[in-house]
């Protein structure tokens, strides 16, 4: 009997020691996926678009800027000829100030 509850007081030891290191192991991986996504993030924020030559999946990479909004912007710039003012972006359907706004410092007409 003594040894049958040595036995039990064992396998809950092991499996609360399992427990708490997997919750441990489980919150470092989260913080590593955010750093990650951060990092991702910021390298994106980096990069200048030149909305006069850039090709739609280029344009996608300005924020809020998906595959509609990026074809919209291609096919204004064919329409209406090059862009003159980085702020003439708003002209086109579906981009308003906000967008402008996040990405005024990456947009570049040269």
């Amino acid at each position: 009997m003594k040894k049958r509850n040595l036995f039990y007081r064992l396998i809950l030891i092991l499996a609360l020691v399992f427990l708490f290191t997997g919750g441990v192991y489980a919150k470092g991986d989260e913080k590593k996926k955010e750093t990650a996504a951060k990092a991702d993030k910021t390298e994106l924020s980096d990069i200048k678009v030149n909305i006069n030559k850039a090709a739609k999946d280029e344009l996608e990479q300005l924020e809020g800027i998906g595959p509609v909004k990026a074809e919209q912007i291609v096919a204004y710039r064919k329409k209406n000829g090059d862009f003159k003012k980085p702020e003439d972006i708003i002209n086109v359907t579906g981009i308003g100030k906000a967008t402008f706004e996040k990405n005024k410092d990456r947009i570049v007409l040269k």
